[in-house]
C-alpha cells in the first residue's frame, strides 16, 4: 500500500466488500476489518512497513450487543500497533499514555470505527480511550469532569443486531417523518441533558433544581428516582424510534418487578440493556433479578460505570519495554 492513505483505505474497503460477499461469518469479517485498516494505517503513519507480528486478541465483551466491543476492539488495537511502530510510548507511565498518545490513538480508533460502522459518532472509540464518562451533543464530545459510583446490571439478551442496519431504518425514517420523529430525537436529547445534570449532582453531593423530578429534591434518593423516570421515559422513546425488542420489553418487565429499571443500551433491536442499582438495594434482591433474567435465557453481569480506559495491564508492561 504504498499509494499514499487514501489509496490503501480504498483498496481496504474493495478487500473487505469482497470478503462480506464471500464470508458468512460477521465477527470474523469484523476482525478483518480492524486488522487490514490497522496494518495500512500504520504503515501510512511511519511511512515505513509494519515490522513481523502476531495479533492475538481476547475478549470478554460479546459482539454486536451494543456495549461497544467493536471500539474497544480497534482502540486497543489502534495502541497496540501504534506503540509497535514507534508513533506512541512503548512504556507509558504506570500503563497510561500521555494526552497526545491518547489522542493519537483514538483518531485511528475512529476511522477503523468508519469501516465497521459506516457512520460512528466517534463517542465508543474516545470512552474507549480516555475512559469515564462522556457527553455527547451536535456532534461535540465532552468530559463529565466527575463520575458517581453507580452500580449496573448488564444484561445479554443474545439477541443478535446489526449497528448500521438499525441506524439507516431510523435515519429513513426521520426522512421520510421528520415532523414525527424530530420531536422524538429531541426529546431524548433533552432527557441526556437532565441525566448528566443529575450524575453530576451526584457525584458532587449537591440538589440542583431539575426539569423532571419526583416533587421536591431532598436527598441522593430523590436524584435516583429521578434518573429512573428519565431512563423509563428514554425507553419508551427508544420503543417509538423503532429500535426495541420483545426481549428488551420484557427485560424492563423482570427489573420492574423488582422495584428497578432498565432501558436498551447501543443501538437496540436485541443486543443489551442496562439496569440501574441504587444504593441500598440489597445484595439478595441483586441475585433475584439476576436469577429471573437467566430463567429468561439472558446473560446478566454486575459492574460499575466509568473505567480507566486504554491502558496497558502491569502483567504485560514487561512485555512492550523499549528496546
Amino acid at each position: 500500500m504504498r499509494g499514499g492513505h487514501g489509496e490503501g483505505v480504498s483498496r481496504v474497503r474493495f478487500f473487505v466488500v469482497l470478503m462480506q460477499w464471500q464470508s458468512p461469518v460477521r465477527f470474523s469479517l469484523f476482525l478483518l476489518r480492524g486488522r487490514l485498516f490497522f496494518m495500512e494505517s500504520t504503515v501510512s503513519c511511519t511511512g515505513s512497513a509494519l515490522p513481523g507480528l502476531d495479533v492475538e486478541v481476547g475478549s470478554d465483551l460479546p459482539p454486536s450487543a451494543g456495549l461497544g466491543s467493536s471500539a474497544a476492539y480497534c482502540t486497543s488495537l489502534a495502541a497496540a500497533l501504534l506503540a509497535a511502530t514507534h508513533n506512541i510510548s512503548r512504556n507509558p507511565s504506570n500503563g497510561r499514555w500521555q494526552q497526545e498518545d491518547l489522542e493519537l490513538i483514538d483518531k485511528w480508533a475512529f476511522r477503523a470505527e468508519t469501516l465497521i460502522h459506516g457512520n460512528p459518532s466517534g463517542i465508543d472509540n474516545t470512552v474507549s480511550t480516555f475512559g469515564g464518562a462522556l457527553s455527547y451533543q451536535s456532534g461535540h464530545i465532552s468530559e463529565l469532569k466527575s463520575m458517581p459510583t453507580l452500580r449496573v446490571l448488564l444484561t445479554n439478551t443474545n439477541v443478535p443486531r446489526s449497528t448500521s442496519t438499525l441506524v439507516s431504518a431510523v435515519k429513513d425514517n426521520v426522512n421520510k417523518f421528520p415532523d414525527i420523529y424530530k420531536p422524538i430525537l429531541d426529546s431524548m436529547g433533552a432527557i441526556a441533558v437532565e441525566s448528566k445534570r443529575v450524575m453530576e449532582a451526584l457525584a458532587s453531593g449537591t440538589l440542583p433544581e431539575v426539569s423532571v423530578a419526583c416533587n421536591t429534591l431532598e436527598s441522593k434518593d430523590d436524584l435516583f428516582c429521578v434518573l429512573e423516570t428519565l431512563i423509563d421515559v428514554n425507553q419508551q422513546l427508544l420503543m417509538a424510534l423503532g429500535v426495541g425488542h420483545p426481549c428488551l420489553e420484557q427485560l424492563c418487565r423482570v427489573t420492574r418487578k423488582h422495584g428497578l429499571h432498565s432501558k436498551l443500551t447501543g443501538a437496540g433491536g436485541g443486543g443489551c440493556g442496562f439496569t440501574v442499582v441504587p444504593p441500598g438495594v440489597g445484595a439478595n434482591v441483586v441475585e433475584a433479578v439476576r436469577a429471573d433474567l437467566v430463567r429468561c435465557g439472558f446473560v446478566c453481569w454486575e459492574t460499575d460505570l466509568g473505567g480507566p480506559g486504554v491502558c496497558i495491564p502491569r502483567t504485560e508492561q514487561s512485555l512492550v519495554q523499549e528496546k
